[in-house]
């Protein structure tokens, strides 16, 4: 399969503030563009979406990232009901943070409640909005989908700044929250051999399910049940002119670049989607050398 896959820039394209489109002057004026690629996966299950939001005219941008039998249907599903659920709730303007938190419980709710079935599928997210007027960022995420800053520092130099930290059970602060909850916490057995990360499974000295690695999702019912948690942790960021870019991506670009070599990429490009596409391909070829196979998604927003 074509590693440009089905869904390569149309969603930056159909966005009033996709590739080339530069969105209206203003405190804070941004260009954002996103790249998706299957890999050596037969299905991609990752998503993202580029959206100038009706209400404000902020930009609402969110990398997802699903997995199981059902991930990519559970995954597209809450791309748009994330974003539904933010445009229309009534006190956005004046409490973005809270309405941003509830609006990825109130889709996991949703998902959990509708007719995909979600036992052992989800997705993870990383959603964020921009208001250009003020030049305030606001971001949630859930699961291992990063968020990070180019920033440059007092003499120039550009730095990284982590605007979330991965949900997964290697964090003892998740670990410890899922054990609570009943579920344990150990890495794939076989045998008598421990192999891989941490993963949330059923109580019990046999491992049956579910075996997920993060330790917070949208879906995920069973996962849930055992500690795994729909609650996403929200950063408000006031934007300065050191902030140059921002860039979302899934862990299949993590698993194979560093923060580091991200911003790097990303500090050499002008143009957003193809600097979403530079940041793909290289987690791409990371994957390849460590023996890994996952899709890869980038959502890149430069600010001026």
């Amino acid at each position: 399969m074509s590693r440009e896959g089905y869904s390569v820039l149309r969603a930056s394209r159909a966005g009033p503030c996709g590739r080339n489109e530069p969105a209206p002057k203003a405190a804070t004026s941004v260009r954002a563009g996103g790249y998706t690629d299957t890999g050596r996966k037969l299905e991609n299950q990752d998503t993202f979406k580029i959206q100038q939001m009706k209400s404000t005219g902020d930009l609402y941008v969110s990398v997802l990232d699903g997995h199981g039998a059902n991930g990519k249907a559970v995954a597209h599903q809450a791309r748009d009901l994330l974003y539904e659920k933010i445009e229309r709730a009534k006190d956005f303007a004046s409490d973005r943070k809270t309405s941003m938190k509830q609006a990825c419980t109130r889709t996991h709710a949703a998902i959990v409640n509708g007719s995909i079935d979600a036992s052992l599928s989800g997705t993870t997210a990383t959603y964020a909005v921009i208001n250009r007027a003020v030049g305030e960022l606001v971001i949630g995420c859930v699961g291992d989908t990063r968020a990070i800053i180019g920033r440059k520092d007092a003499s120039g130099k550009m730095g990284v700044a982590a605007l979330t930290r991965d949900h997964n059970c290697d964090d003892p602060r998740e670990a410890q929250r899922v054990r609570r909850a009943g579920g344990k916490v150990e890495p794939y057995r076989s045998g008598e051999q421990l192999i891989g990360p941490n993963r949330i499974w059923n109580p019990g000295p046999v491992q049956r399910l579910p075996g997920l690695c993060v330790s917070r999702s949208i879906g995920d019912t069973f996962a849930h049940s055992l500690g795994c948690s729909a609650e996403p942790e929200i950063q408000d960021i006031v934007l300065t002119s050191r902030d140059k870019f921002l860039i979302l991506a899934s862990d299949g670009v993590w698993d194979g670049i560093t923060n580091r070599e991200a911003v790097d990429i990303v500090e050499q490009q002008r143009d957003p989607t193809r600097a979403a596409k530079a940041l793909v391909k290289a987690g791409l070829a990371g994957m390849d050398r460590n023996h890994l196979e996952d899709n890869a998604t980038a959502v890149v927003v430069y600010f001026n």
